[in-house]
């Protein structure tokens, strides 16, 4: 997944913030996008669920088009709307609770997040989820690369006993 790419940003702040403060077109904007990635990872574990087997590079094109960010929101509204659910495991339900999502109810339509819970069976599911959490922490992030980048060329001395082609003896 290139890091480069120029996602929608996720509006993660419930409708009534963005109304009281004029972002609604932001809003809609991000719930839209959440909505159709969504539609995305219910469609990925369609095509790459055999009926046992989950492969592997399911997650990739949800990746590819929605961005981390984005994946990673949608998978942790689902599992937090469905934290009943035992079929999750542990390790992904305490995941989804460490994101920072508010409450988003309308006296009108409810919880505005439920258009972007993905319905997909929760077994089938928590492997996508263990799956796509894999492959991120194996991809670390811009920002991580520069760190690791910045660290290795604090720790790397400079080489002052090396002689040059050029240097005279």
């Amino acid at each position: 997944m290139p890091e480069e790419k120029d996602y929608l940003p996720v509006y993660r702040e419930s409708a009534s913030y963005a109304r009281e403060n004029d972002e609604l077109s932001p809003y809609r904007l991000s719930r839209r996008e959440n909505i159709a990635c969504k539609e995305a990872i219910e469609t990925s574990i369609r095509k790459h669920f055999d009926g046992m087997h989950l492969d592997p590079f399911a997650d990739k094109e949800v990746l590819e088009a929605f961005g981390r960010s984005r994946t990673m929101f949608v998978l942790a509204v689902t599992v937090n709307e469905k934290d009943y659910d035992g079929r999750f495991s542990r390790s992904n339900k305490e995941w989804a609770m460490s994101f920072n999502i508010p409450q988003d109810r309308d006296s009108a339509f409810g919880d505005n997040r439920l258009p972007y819970v993905v319905n997909s069976h929760p077994a089938i599911l928590d492997g996508f989820i263990d799956e796509t959490r894999r492959e991120l922490a194996r991809k670390p992030s811009v920002l991580g690369k520069l760190a690791e980048n910045t660290a290795a060329v604090k720790k790397t001395p400079p080489n002052h006993s090396a002689k040059s082609k050029h240097e005279v003896r």
